[in-house]
């Protein structure tokens, strides 16, 4: 597995982003990209995580997807926030990716939109949650009683949070919750 960064652009702008991706960011060339995968030679890599940024935004999306499958048969799957997900990205999504995954951000009305349009596309679908010491929370009341929005996702995936620059929201870190036992309990509960 390889990740491969293809875009810093995200229209999110989210405080906690340990990329520090925003409307500013700058997208990665397909020449570059081809580059990265010719290198790769005889590694046995079988899947590229896409990330971002936001990289389904970047303007030769599609092309990124194709050319990973087709040219070097090599497994695509990326992560998205759910903005601009459009009728041709979700089709080659289909086409071309293993699986996508859409991370849990508020407005939740955009995360569930997105979630919708992959699972009813046949998508192997995923949600990716950033697990801080504010949002376990909202985690465990996931585990405890899941939306219906949920319904005909793969798995959910608890990302830890990573603090940004100087570290000074390190109130975020989930070992400063009182609730990550809850956690870890709920989660061997599910056998996730």
């Amino acid at each position: 597995l390889l990740d491969i960064s293809i875009t810093n652009y995200c229209e999110k702008g989210c405080s906690f982003c340990y990329r520090n991706s925003s409307t500013n960011g700058k997208h990665m060339s397909l020449d570059d990209y081809k580059s990265i995968l010719e290198q790769l030679g005889e590694t046995y890599t079988y899947q590229i995580a896409i990330g971002g940024g936001n990289p389904n935004q970047h303007p030769d999306f599609v092309n990124f997807l194709r050319i990973t499958k087709e040219v070097y048969g090599i497994v695509p799957s990326y992560t998205t926030n759910g903005m601009g997900l459009s009728e041709k990205i979700i089709e080659a999504s289909k086409r071309y990716c293993g699986a996508v995954a859409v991370s849990y951000y508020e407005p939740i009305e955009e995360f569930v939109d997105a979630i919708k349009k992959l699972v009813q596309a046949g998508i192997k679908t995923n949600v990716h949650y950033l697990l801080t010491s504010e949002s376990i929370d909202k985690a465990i009341k996931l585990l405890d009683d899941p939306p219906k929005f949920l319904d005909g996702i793969n798995a959910i995936v608890f990302l830890n949070y990573k603090p940004v620059g100087d570290q000074s929201d390190n109130k975020l870190l989930v070992k400063n919750s009182c609730k990550v036992e809850e956690f870890f309990t709920k989660v061997k509960m599910h056998d996730l």
